[in-house]
């Protein structure tokens, strides 16, 4: 349904996705709410409740990371376990990407961190990418010579390793991560303590810094 009606070409032809999260602390204990919703319509008046398949059944939420040509992608966090899953509604396919390559180091604890979801149009793909760093289990203390990049390739169906060195997502929600033609966007800050805005190009996998202000 939502992609029948993202590539429509009536009047009212553009929808939105909400991802709504709140949690209550009037109750005695938190309640926590985790709301996918499709609206169209030429005020955005239609509403679907979209209700995103389970990726485990451990405590936590699901978290909306981008919907790029009717394809949302989510995740979740259950201590160190993650998992990220590829939902396309108007189908109801779901599919659970393999896990990511993680060193196994007995005194680090390794911590992942999603940085994107998009389109590469030049090899008609979708490609997930992460960050991976690794901090002491006891101190918690960041290793930076066991961190890496690395992105997931849907047509492969695996991950690999990037030669690169970004500045990593600086913002707290999903709101810092976005995708735009075929390019994945993100606030940080760097190694300077200077705001820049990282873009990520999916089909060359290279990426280039803006200073912000």
């Amino acid at each position: 349904m939502y992609y029948e009606n993202l590539k429509s070409k009536t009047a009212y032809s553009s929808s939105l996705l909400l991802w709504r999260y709140f949690h209550d602390e009037r109750s005695d204990r938190h309640v926590y709410e985790n709301d996918v919703y499709l609206l169209f319509g030429e005020r955005y008046e239609n509403i679907v409740t979209l209700v995103l398949p389970s990726l485990f059944e451990e405590i936590g939420f699901d978290r909306v990371i981008d919907c790029v040509n009717g394809i949302i992608c989510h995740y979740k966090k259950a201590g160190l376990n993650v998992k990220i899953g590829l939902w396309n509604p108007k189908i109801d396919e779901h599919k659970i990407i393999p896990p990511s390559i993680i060193t196994n180091d007995p005194d680090f604890d390794a911590e992942v961190e999603i940085h994107g979801f998009g389109y590469n149009n030049v090899n008609d793909d979708y490609k997930v990418i992460q960050h991976i760093c690794y901090c002491h289990n006891e101190f918690y203390q960041y290793e930076p010579a066991l961190a890496n990049w690395q992105i997931y390739n849907l047509k492969s169906n695996c991950w690999k390793k990037l030669d690169l060195e970004m500045t990593e997502n600086g913002g707290f929600g999903e709101g810092y991560v976005t995708y735009l033609n075929g390019v994945c966007h993100w606030w940080g800050v760097d190694k300077d303590g200077k705001e820049v805005f990282v873009s990520f190009n999916l089909s060359t996998e290279t990426f280039r810094t803006t200073l912000i202000g």
